[in-house]
């Protein structure tokens, strides 16, 4: 993964430690034990972390923790795999008592981590996701036929199934064109 990275800005430095995402055990085992060494031997004083909410267990004492949430998948306790919510469920909140800013992708996730978590110390603030501009441009804005559309990971939670139902109860009884 840093080699990923290390392409993306040929300013930034990158420092790599462990495994990838392509080892799933052996990622988590450099995360909560290697990191640590590497972010003191380096005196980082800031580790943004993001994904899913667990931070390192081992961090340099003077290390300020910036932990993304980009979502809240085990309150949804029978869409996840038993080792991911008992993963979870052990290391979430000792993350979420280190941070000291808790950022989130959308006042849904604040909301939802809020109420499952009433003892958070931290500012929790929103930031959307971005768009890059250079790649993005908005097109032609009249459409014809009207759609939904749905870009996203599809998880059960995130219950694609009342979308349809409800595009199909807007758009079937109206006869109305679609695609």
């Amino acid at each position: 993964d840093a080699e990923f990275y290390r392409g993306k800005n040929l300013a930034m430095r990158v420092v790599g430690t462990g495994w990838g995402n392509a080892r799933r055990v052996l990622r988590v085992l450099s995360e909560h034990l290697l990191l640590s060494p590497v972010l003191k031997r380096e005196k980082a004083d800031i580790l943004f972390h993001g994904g899913s909410g667990v931070a390192p267990l081992r961090l340099p004492r003077r290390l300020k923790l910036v932990l993304a949430v980009w979502g809240m998948q085990h309150v949804a306790s029978s869409d996840i795999r038993w080792e991911q919510k008992l993963y979870r469920s052990l290391f979430f909140k000792p993350g979420l008592r280190r941070a000291e800013i808790i950022l989130v992708n959308s006042a849904y996730t604040r909301d939802l981590l809020l109420a499952h978590y009433d003892d958070i110390r931290a500012p929790v603030e929103v930031v959307h996701h971005g768009v890059d501009l250079a790649l993005f441009r908005p097109g032609d804005a009249t459409v014809k036929t009207p759609y939904v559309l749905f870009v996203g990971q599809l998880y059960p939670y995130k219950m694609l199934h009342v979308l349809a139902q409800a595009f199909c109860r807007a758009v079937a009884p109206r006869g109305l064109p679609h695609r």
